[in-house]
């Protein structure tokens, strides 16, 4: 029995100008695609201007994408997005922002935050809506009279809550959660995660999870896109892309994460220099020439500069390198592929 997707994004394109040339386009999303599942958790991993949160940004109707179609639970929020009447969509579509603090109206009462939307989309009354605030916060680890203080009084991970507890208030099937949990500390970031994974299982949601730590998108998501420049370098179940990298990029994602053991982090630096070659910063991805990695990999060939490479599949995964032959999924003869270098530890 094959499950509809819950989210259906097909060729996404998102261009701007070059605030560096207005006479070049920037290409922040190029033609990526990829599903969400009922239930599923899918995580986009990236450096800084790889266009993760674009994306995420396009889903949410934020941004009005250059091209391409996105279907949500039936919906096509292309054409919600030119629609006032989006906001309907907002019961069944819901976001975790990065900053705990600047998320929260500080001169609002928690209750009062969380108690809006219920007034406002599901003409609640106050005491009805009022208590599903304090149920929620419960459900997200608050006490219940939480609802009666003010943000200020809250430590960055509490307010996390809050803002988790605010997506959730209004049982969506999709949560976007974008670097939810990046501007907290390690011991706050385990309890968010674990908060998140608890409640998806309890609730049936998905999420998209955004982030720049492949470490953190491996230990919450079922799925992994890795993003460069705005193109997808591979995907696939979550534990073989971090294990097990296909491509060069994905690897050297990896290997900058860094570890506790002085002796492992000398490693995988070492392993990291056998990947990635010194190369000046080539800008915004301004087209679509070559693998956008190609300045920068230390397995690139000419073909990697001059054409774009099409998604191979491989196994359960699909990688979008010049080294993998379409046919059979495997390496190709005499690519240069590296072995060992990408079995990061």
């Amino acid at each position: 029995m094959t499950i509809e997707p819950l989210l259906q994004v097909d060729h996404l394109q998102m261009r701007f100008k070059n605030p560096k040339n207005r006479r070049s386009i920037v290409h922040a999303v190029d033609d990526v695609s990829f599903s969400v599942a009922p239930g599923e958790i899918v995580g986009v991993v990236g450096e800084s201007g790889s266009g993760k949160s674009t994306i995420g940004r396009c889903i949410l109707g934020l941004e009005n994408p250059s091209d391409g179609d996105i279907h949500f639970d039936g919906s096509d929020l292309g054409a919600h997005s030119k629609l006032r009447n989006r906001r309907d969509l907002a019961s069944r579509l819901q976001v975790v922002f990065q900053d705990p603090y600047s998320s929260l109206n500080p001169f609002r009462t928690i209750g009062q935050t969380l108690a809006e939307p219920l007034q406002v989309r599901s003409r609640v009354s106050d005491a009805q809506a009022d208590v599903r605030a304090r149920d929620m916060l419960e459900a997200v680890g608050l006490p219940r009279e939480a609802a009666d203080r003010y943000p200020s009084q809250f430590s960055g991970g509490q307010r996390q809550r809050i803002g988790i507890a605010r997506a959730l208030i209004m049982e969506p099937k999709l949560v976007i959660c974008d670097e939810a949990v990046s501007a907290l500390d390690l011991s706050t970031q385990a309890q968010i995660l674990n908060l998140l994974s608890k409640l998806a299982a309890e609730r049936g949601l998905a999420y998209i999870f955004i982030a720049h730590d492949l470490d953190v998108v491996r230990y919450i998501s079922d799925r992994t896109l890795v993003l460069y420049r705005g193109r997808v370098m591979e995907q696939g179940p979550s534990a073989d892309v971090y294990s097990r990298p296909l491509h060069p990029y994905t690897a050297a994602l990896h290997a900058a994460a860094p570890v506790t053991d002085p002796v492992a982090q000398r490693e995988r630096r070492a392993a990291r220099a056998k990947i990635v070659r010194p190369a000046p910063d080539a800008g915004p991805t301004t087209g679509h020439k070559g693998c956008p990695f190609a300045a920068r990999c230390a397995f690139a060939q000419e073909v990697c500069t001059t054409d774009r490479p099409a998604d191979t599949p491989v196994g359960e995964r699909a990688v979008a390198c010049h080294m993998y032959d379409a046919t059979s999924g495997h390496t190709r003869q005499g690519a240069g592929m590296p072995g060992a270098e990408l079995a990061i530890t």
